[in-house]
């Protein structure tokens, strides 16, 4: 063979080897992108649905009413008057710290729609749940479909997406702890952003608490058995926590004289809002069975180590406050673990996929089936309840337009009335937004006392069918401890409505004079 032909032949080996280099650094960096890439989509298709499903109904500007107490929280913060519900009152109703922060931020900023704001921010954290959930799942499992399959059950189900439009903390609350389990003790990873994660997650809600102390578990194991070089960061990750959260309610403290919020005095007070098991176990046999199925068969094919441990302890712990705790809507307060049970349920389809496929997609059938069926109830339920808003919030306008700013207002159903009427000052009958209510409520007494300092000059509420809420407070209603009615209950002045709307469904909301004292 002659020098030229053995040097093209030398070039033609050369050129192959370079292509096949080249091509298996495609499939490499293919490989890495792919959790990414799924990631996104899943993030992209779960905000198209949602926004597909609400965007266009009442539901996306008539949320639930507590969202609007946070809302006025957050107008409040950004206008200067303090973190308060009534500027001068230290009353710590707001249901989320944090959120409320975060709400505040763009209203500052010129963005004064908070619903839009909050529904956009709940959007985004499903889309979140749906992303974090699929990259953890093909990490853990090397199956896309798993992966995808997971996706799309932790962010779709009702339980979690039914609450992403409601102006609630609920779904960024479960982004957040979702975020960090899957980080902290899925994949293993501490590191400073999952610091970061569980100090939101305490700034967030008061039950981070248990996530806190699911961390502290871990750590202390690594201050015993873990190597000398690593209990230094360790410890320093110790500190900041601890510093981040003395520093928070040590706050709460001295600007409610309280560190936690008033709504722990108001369940104990009230009989609404009281714990309700049943309920509770009712709605997850309904529609939470495969996940909680697919979860449990997973425990034998956890690791064995502190992690899965504590992992296992959270779930169980959080499991049994929400069974025990106060009861809420579609086990509201549940949100945060229907992405856990998923993603422990995603090593259970990944061994049925290798030995049974049949059988795996009969699970995911099974658990697509009741995520449907829980996400189309909680929209019924969300658009029913938008019919009140809208009355409520019409009542709210026509405060803000006519209503004497010197005198409160009394109320039971205070969030949207009192969000829209921005500048008018509120009593919650309910004692929620207004602490010396619930404290005279605590001592069995009428709030008479505060209603006569601070007279009222209307009455703004859910009236129907035969009279209104508020009234039914001020008899001694929906209270634990007996009551004496209120010699208020005489000065409303009952069929003089200066305004009333009635929802679809026939509830009337209605604004009546109160004679002054």
């Amino acid at each position: 063979m002659s020098t030229t032909a053995v040097d093209e032949t030398r070039r033609d080996e050369t050129r192959r080897d370079e292509t096949h280099t080249a091509g298996q650094r495609i499939r490499v960096h293919l490989e890495r992108a792919a959790p990414w890439i799924a990631a996104l989509t899943v993030f992209s298709l779960t905000a198209w649905a949602l926004v597909r499903r609400y965007g266009t109904a009442p539901t996306w500007n008539n949320q639930f009413d507590d969202a609007y107490i946070t809302y006025r929280y957050a107008v409040n913060l950004a206008r200067g008057r303090g973190l308060v519900f009534n500027p001068g009152e230290a009353t710590d109703a707001a249901s989320s710290f944090l959120y409320t922060v975060l709400l505040a931020v763009p209203y500052r900023l010129g963005f004064h729609d908070l619903e839009q704001v909050a529904s956009v921010l709940g959007v985004a954290s499903l889309s979140t749940i749906a992303a974090v959930v699929n990259h953890t799942a093909w990490r853990l499992t090397g199956r896309w479909t798993v992966a995808l399959a997971s996706a799309f059950l932790a962010s779709w189900h009702g339980f979690v997406s039914g609450w992403a439009t409601s102006g609630m903390e609920t779904v960024f609350y479960a982004a957040l702890v979702t975020a960090f389990v899957a980080r902290s003790l899925l994949l293993r990873i501490d590191d400073r952003l999952s610091l970061a994660l569980l100090c939101a997650i305490v700034l967030t809600r008061v039950e981070g608490a248990l996530v806190a102390a699911t961390w502290g578990l871990v750590q202390l194991h690594a201050l015993a058995r873990g190597p000398r070089e690593a209990r230094r960061a360790v410890l320093q990750q110790i500190a900041v926590l601890a510093a981040v959260t003395a520093a928070y309610y040590g706050a709460k403290f001295v600007l409610y004289g309280s560190p936690l919020p008033h709504s722990f005095l108001f369940k104990q007070i009230t009989t609404e809002h009281q714990p309700n098991p049943q309920l509770a176990v009712d709605e997850w046999k309904q529609l939470g069975v495969p996940m909680v199925a697919l979860a449990l068969c997973a425990l034998t094919l956890l690791p064995r180590d502190v992690r899965s441990l504590a992992m296992v302890l959270y779930v169980g712990v959080s499991a049994l406050s929400v069974w025990r705790g106060p009861t809420s809507h579609f086990t509201r307060y549940a949100a945060h673990l229907v992405p856990i049970l998923v993603m422990l349920g995603a090593f259970t389809l990944a061994e049925l996929a290798k030995q049974m496929p049949l059988a795996a997609l009969l699970a995911v059938l099974w658990a697509g089936s009741t995520a449907v069926e829980s996400f189309d109830r909680l929209y019924d339920f969300a658009h029913w309840y938008a019919g009140h808003q809208v009355c409520r919030k019409r009542m709210g306008a026509w405060l803000e337009a006519h209503a004497d700013r010197t005198r409160p207002v009394l109320s039971s159903d205070i969030g949207a009335v009192a969000y829209v009427a921005a500048d008018v000052p509120f009593i919650d009958t309910y004692g929620l937004t207004s602490v010396d209510v619930m404290r005279a409520w605590a001592r069995g007494q009428t709030p008479d006392a505060v209603l006569t300092q601070r007279h009222p000059a209307a009455i703004a509420d859910t009236n129907g069918p035969h009279r209104f809420k508020a009234l039914m407070f001020l008899e001694g209603n929906f209270l634990r401890r007996p009551v004496h009615a209120s010699a208020w209950l005489e000065r409303v002045q009952v069929g003089a409505d200066r305004f009333d709307c009635t929802s679809p469904d026939g509830i009337r909301f209605a604004v009546a004079p109160i004679d002054a004292p």
